[in-house]
Formats: C-alpha cells, sequence, structure tokens
C-alpha cells in the first residue's frame, strides 16, 4: 500500500463505494465516523450499467473500498431463451470490474445477490402451490434458480481470488431458498426496512472486522 493511501487511513475517513442496483440504491448502510459510503447503487441497473459507469461513480471518488452488489436485473429483464448468454455476461461483468479496481489499487468486496419472493398476494400463492403439485417452474423459481446458480460461482470466485465476499442472501432466504415474507416488499423483490436491518446487522461486524485486519 503506498504513502498517499497509508495516510488516508490515519488522518481521514476511510472511503466506501457501494455499486449495484436497486437492492444496493436502498441499503442505509453505515458503520462508523471513520468510514465515508458512497452509495452508487441505480434502481433498474444492469451489470452492463455497473461497467459503463465504474469510472465515472468509483473510480473518481478514489475509495479505498468498493462493494459490488447485484445481478439479478440482468436474470429478470432477459430471454429466458438467452440464460447461459446472460449468466456468461455476468461473470464477464464482475471479472472485469474486479481487475479494473485492483489496477486502480481498490480493494473489491462482494455481495451474493438476494433471492426473490412470490407478491404478496393470494393469487401469487396459489401459483406457487400449483406449480409445485404439479412440477412446473414459475417465473420467481427460474430467476432463483439461476441467482443461486450465480452465487454458487461468485463464492467460488472470491474463495480463489482471495476477495470478502458477504453471503446477504443467506440471511434473507428460507430452507427452500426464497426470500422471506416479512423481508419482502409488496411486488416480491424490494426488501423492506427490517430486511435491512437485518442484512446491516450480518454486515457490519464482518466488515469492521476486515477493514481492522487490512488496516
Amino acid at each position: 500500500m503506498n504513502n498517499q493511501r497509508e495516510n488516508s487511513f490515519k488522518n481521514q475517513p476511510i472511503k466506501i463505494v457501494m455499486i449495484g442496483m436497486s437492492y444496493c440504491a436502498e441499503w442505509p448502510l453505515y458503520l462508523s465516523s471513520k468510514f465515508q459510503i458512497f452509495n452508487k447503487g441505480v434502481n433498474g441497473d444492469l451489470t452492463d450499467g455497473m461497467v459503463n459507469r465504474f469510472e465515472k461513480d468509483v473510480l473518481a471518488e478514489a475509495p479505498e473500498y468498493v462493494l459490488i452488489w447485484g445481478f439479478s436485473n440482468d436474470i429478470t429483464t432477459g430471454d429466458r431463451n438467452k440464460i447461459k448468454l446472460i449468466t456468461g455476461n455476468i461473470k464477464k461483468n464482475f471479472h472485469h470490474i474486479v481487475e479494473i479496481a485492483r489496477q486502480n489499487h481498490i480493494i473489491p468486496i462482494l455481495g451474493t445477490q438476494l433471492t426473490i419472493s412470490y407478491k404478496k398476494s393470494i393469487r401469487e400463492f396459489l401459483y406457487f402451490i400449483i406449480g409445485k403439485l404439479t412440477n412446473r417452474q414459475g417465473y420467481t423459481d427460474f430467476a432463483n434458480r439461476e441467482i443461486a446458480a450465480l452465487n454458487n460461482w461468485l463464492k467460488i470466485y472470491a474463495e480463489e481470488n482471495e476477495i470478502l465476499l458477504l453471503k446477504l442472501e443467506e440471511q434473507l432466504s428460507n430452507r427452500w431458498g426464497f426470500r422471506q415474507l416479512r423481508y419482502t416488499k409488496e411486488d416480491g423483490s424490494h426488501v423492506t426496512d427490517l430486511g435491512y436491518e437485518c442484512l446491516t446487522a450480518y454486515a457490519v461486524p464482518i466488515l469492521t472486522e476486515y477493514f481492522s485486519r487490512v488496516e
């Protein structure tokens, strides 16, 4: 670590940029006065968008760390018939972002993507029951299957590249892999205040301990 970085640790708040989609944008993560967090989440964004704005939203802030969190919009807005191309592109974009961060002496941190839930309605619940009884895969099942597969890839990728990984989806999911309803807004996707409280309670001790070791 160069002298400028060392001085920034000693004399100024440690800068952290969060980049991602709506889940990221709505997370009011706070650590302590020792840290300055810039939330660069964008509602509806794709991983291509995260790559395209990385220089403006991350490099321009010259942070010590970047938390990279989010890829589900690529899946939920994409063509099911092209899912292999979509997931391949997600992996390529994560590789690229991590590489650019490290080239600029920014330490990357990754977060696993949250699974989604059924909308809070009797109609959606009936769809869920019928799908299970008939062994048919609905939209939510499809999306969660791909999210889970990419989360598993992220875990391997983070371990192989010595990157801290926050296992965020495990904090809000039930035993079937769906987001718990109490952590899900009416649309079945976005996160409730209680959900963010849970994520914060999980992430803060991990991040605090990690930063103290790196510092």
